[in-house]
């Protein structure tokens, strides 16, 4: 979407971050909103997809995406053993492949969750 994510996360000192997603649209924002904030060093952005591409060695994963793709990135093989998924409505049931529901937040009928290894 905006780079939000990015942007908070590089706001708490996490980094090198990239940036991915699937419209062109949504780089570009995330491109724009890391300089306007200062982190255009720290957030790459990548036009992909977090499900097929291949991905950078990482110590966390932050996904918001629905449900069903969740289901798929948590299928992935070279994942960290910590990822933050949100955009789950709080009735969506994610099967967790494999990964411990550690906490999760609600907020608005919406939902994040850590899940670890």
């Amino acid at each position: 979407g905006s780079g939000l994510l990015s942007i908070l996360g590089a706001y708490r000192g996490h980094g090198p971050i990239l940036a991915m997603d699937i419209d062109q649209h949504a780089i570009d924002s995330t491109r724009e909103n890391a300089e306007v904030n200062g982190f255009q060093d720290q957030i790459e952005t990548r036009l992909g997809d977090v499900i097929v591409e291949p991905l950078p060695e990482s110590d966390l994963v932050v996904a918001n995406i629905e449900r069903k793709l969740i289901e798929m990135l948590l299928q992935r093989e070279g994942l960290p053993n910590r990822i933050i998924v949100s955009g789950l409505r709080i009735e969506d049931t994610v099967d967790h492949h494999g990964w411990t529901l550690v906490t999760q937040h609600v907020l608005d009928g919406w939902r994040s969750a850590l899940l670890v290894r």
